[in-house]
């Protein structure tokens, strides 16, 4: 299983993210951290991650994954680290 960080930016004006972080959800356990951001653990490859995910972009949409590893850092709650700590 990896972490991934799935950073996401739609452009169109009234793009609905629905879609989106639903796809994002159904993809393992996860962690909202940002308001555009997750952390996904899951047994996809990053290229699934990505393909489950660009279907419902458009071509001014951006969408970055990346495999999370230790050691990490950041200013999140405690709710949040506790997510963190117990899956990476």
């Amino acid at each position: 299983m990896a972490i991934y960080m799935i950073s996401y930016d739609l452009t169109r004006p009234g793009q609905d993210y629905k879609d989106v972080r639903d796809t994002i959800e159904s993809l393992g356990a996860w962690c909202h951290y940002l308001e555009s951001n997750y952390l996904v653990k899951t047994s996809l490859s990053i290229t699934d991650v990505n393909d489950k995910i660009t279907k419902y972009l458009d071509g001014t949409d951006r969408l970055l994954v990346c495999e999370i590893v230790k050691p990490i850092s950041g200013w999140l709650t405690e709710k949040q680290w506790d997510w963190i700590n117990s899956n990476l």
